[in-house]
């Protein structure tokens, strides 16, 4: 969920933040993307938050947004300077089914050569996608999406075969994400095999796993991190018509009467009356 270089593996930035929780009435998701992250006063994590906070005035249905935001990657990637411009975006969470009930959907928008989305040496001028979304009903509704590096993890086909049948037997959301941190907590480490055998392979998934999870309400509801390395930030920015996030960071304290206080710093934007926003980009809440 961190935005890090490919060389060595380290952040490029403190807060910022790889992935958007994006709640509309229409569409309600979870967005990240990987690939190019900076150029010549590009910063693509900046470009998804524009994008998204325009279409959420919108409020467009999933094909639109999905559409939207393929098109505008092309048209943004053409203008940027000759270089390694392979980027993908992967969007998971909820469309709205008249009349009023929701349909889970997965889609991957890149602009790789090689399909279905995988590491690639180049890429193309036109980012295309591929959208999956529930259209009937089933006894063990889920959708399982892998994007980015899906040779290994198609490699590792035992991890995926359990977290089908944990998917199956509709256990809590807690063991589905400490499931998803198993996976990519093995996808690293044989990445980093192969890394050792090919100096001239990438390795593209860290040893520090993320989980995000969002209700189909849209709410964000808990995230953890296998060493903690990222506890003092937010696992997603948050756009929504009522309430706007970047970049934020938080400090958290306990007085001795048991009073939980946070601390936030960051940028926030709310249509919402009650919520308070100081003009140094900080706020503090007392939550009993």
């Amino acid at each position: 969920m961190q935005v890090t270089g490919f060389a060595d593996g380290k952040p490029l930035f403190e807060s910022q933040r790889k992935s958007i929780a994006y709640s509309c009435n229409q569409v309600k998701c979870l967005v990240g993307w990987t690939g190019l992250a900076v150029i010549e006063g590009h910063n693509t994590g900046d470009w998804l938050h524009q994008q998204l906070s325009a279409l959420s005035r919108e409020d467009p249905p999933v094909q639109v947004l999905i559409e939207s935001l393929t098109n505008s990657a092309t048209f943004q990637v053409a203008m940027l300077p000759k270089t390694d411009k392979r980027c993908e975006f992967s969007l998971a969470g909820w469309f709205t089914v008249p009349p009023d009930q929701y349909a889970c959907f997965t889609s991957v928008i890149s602009n790789f050569e090689i399909y279905p989305w995988q590491l690639s040496p180049s890429y193309s001028a036109k980012f295309q996608y591929a959208l999956a979304a529930q259209n009937r009903r089933s006894r063990h509704p889920y959708h399982l999406s892998i994007s980015g590096d899906e040779p290994t993890a198609r490699e590792l086909s035992l991890y995926t075969r359990g977290l089908r049948g944990l998917l199956q037997r509709r256990v809590s959301v807690e063991v589905i994400s400490g499931a998803c941190r198993q996976i990519a907590a093995a996808v690293s480490v044989r990445q980093s095999e192969k890394k050792a055998k090919d100096p001239s392979y990438v390795k593209t998934v860290g040893d520090s796993q993320l989980t995000v999870e969002m209700n189909s309400d849209g709410s964000v509801r808990t995230f953890s991190s296998k060493d903690g390395l990222v506890t003092k930030s937010f696992p997603a920015d948050i756009i929504s018509p009522e309430l706007m996030t970047k970049d934020m960071k938080v400090d958290r304290a306990v007085d001795t009467d048991g009073t939980i206080r946070l601390h936030l710093r960051g940028w926030v934007k709310t249509n919402v009356a009650g919520v308070l926003i100081s003009t140094s980009d900080s706020m503090s809440q007392r939550m009993p």
